[in-house]
């Protein structure tokens, strides 16, 4: 079994991208993108990689430059 395959999935919902920052701005901390770190760039998507239990909050420039197959959630 390859260990460098893992589940990945893309969050870009409006409603819930917006949920998930107001759950982070409400316990006081600052959402921003993990690709650019453009502090003033909005959240589009939140990429979620299952195998490390890790999620990444992601602009849409970033979201644009990700070569993705399938639907996005």
């Amino acid at each position: 079994m390859n260990n460098d395959l893992v589940d990945v999935g893309l969050i870009g919902d409006a409603a819930t991208v917006a949920a998930i920052c107001a759950e982070v701005s409400s316990s006081g901390s600052l959402l921003v993108c993990n690709g650019c770190r453009d502090i003033e760039a909005p959240i589009a998507g939140v990429l979620v990689i299952d195998h490390d239990q890790e999620a990444w909050a992601l602009c849409g420039a970033c979201i644009r430059r990700l070569h993705l197959e399938g639907t996005v959630v």
